[in-house]
């Protein structure tokens, strides 16, 4: 069970779907539990992202990480293809990722942007653990 579980299972529904893009995950949150809008949150980031390398990045390698902190979670999916703003990509601009900065957002996370190492994009969102909660005393 937990997110870690859940990542695993995404990514290797995706790797079937798309052979022809190698997809590394690696998951350091062992069996950690998540409550359910934070676990779904994950989940819909990561579909977000790898649909984008699918549609937009022309990559032929992604990697996804899930990492656990003390008090929050990060995903990260870094792709080699062509970038932001590269002549490789079409006018549009990504939707999906507009709609992984409000999704990180409403939960008070952060989503961030960067060049790739090896060429490509790396988003990255980090989202609290304990997410706020309005409390009646």
């Amino acid at each position: 069970g937990g997110v870690d579980a859940a990542v695993k299972t995404l990514c290797e529904q995706w790797s079937t779907l798309h052979p022809d893009i190698r997809l590394k995950c690696s998951t350091e949150t062992p069996g950690r539990e998540v409550d359910d809008a934070l676990q779904l949150t994950v989940q819909r980031l990561l579909q977000e992202g790898l649909t984008n390398v699918v549609r937009h990045a022309g990559a032929s390698e992604v990697d996804v990480v899930l990492h656990c902190a003390d008090n929050s979670i990060e995903l990260r999916i870094t792709d080699n293809g062509c970038g932001l703003g590269a002549p490789c990509t079409d006018d549009r601009p990504r939707y999906g990722l507009t709609g992984m900065q409000e999704r990180t957002l409403a939960l008070g996370g952060e989503l961030r942007f960067e060049p790739a190492p090896r060429g490509g994009l790396s988003v990255c969102a980090t989202l609290p653990l304990d997410t706020p909660t309005e409390t009646t005393i």
